[in-house]
């Protein structure tokens, strides 16, 4: 989204965003519930990302990066690789607003137990919020969780790098290494073409 619109939509949830800058995830005072709607009634209407020139329907992921920013110790930016991977989803879902706030309401109950606001200093830890973030991100990658998406990318990846050696030895026992040069991908599906059938994993015809 360019600037100005981004700009507008901050400055149109300006007074929304100000009544909720006291608030702290870690206060035992904190009315929760009350403060996740207030948060959602924020992200639901923030149109900062589009798709296709429209506004996104699932608003989660950008909208509490954003709010993150301007409300460092309140507002934890969620995503689907760790936030919920975390809470064992595939992602934020259609059900966005209820797994955004249960992810608030647990996450608000883990600060008030572990006093984040002695862990914020230099580096990533630049606020109560990020610390909890941060936390989130360790243990993933602590536990080995990994998101179905970069399951997924991981997947196609180690088929895309056998695809290759499968095309590499194809074409060494053809005697055309020189077609693996950039550029060649045309010489390349004419040799092929007129190759026999060869299976790439395991046995090759000679």
């Amino acid at each position: 989204m360019p600037a100005p619109q981004f700009r507008e939509q901050l400055r149109s949830n300006s007074l929304a965003v100000a009544e909720l800058e006291h608030l702290r995830i870690d206060d035992p005072s904190l009315d929760v519930e009350r403060a996740s709607r207030r948060i959602w009634d924020i992200v639901r209407v923030l149109d900062i990302v589009r798709c296709k020139g429209r506004p996104v329907k699932r608003k989660v992921v950008s909208g509490t990066k954003a709010l993150h920013h301007l409300l460092p110790n309140l507002v934890f930016p969620m995503d689907n690789e760790y936030t919920a991977t975390f809470f064992e989803w595939r992602d934020f879902g259609v059900d966005s607003e209820q797994r955004f706030k249960y992810a608030f309401r647990r996450v608000a109950t883990i600060a008030r137990a572990v006093a984040p606001q002695s862990y914020v200093g230099e580096g990533w830890n630049t606020s109560v919020a990020k610390v909890l973030d941060n936390a989130i991100v360790g243990f993933c990658l602590n536990e080995g969780l990994i998101s179905p998406g970069k399951r997924n990318r991981r997947k196609k990846q180690a088929e895309d790098r056998a695809m290759l050696t499968c095309l590499s030895n194809v074409l060494k026992d053809a005697g055309r290494e020189d077609l693996l040069e950039p550029g060649r991908s045309a010489d390349v599906i004419k040799l092929l073409q007129g190759l026999p059938r060869a299976e790439c994993f395991g046995t090759r015809e000679k």
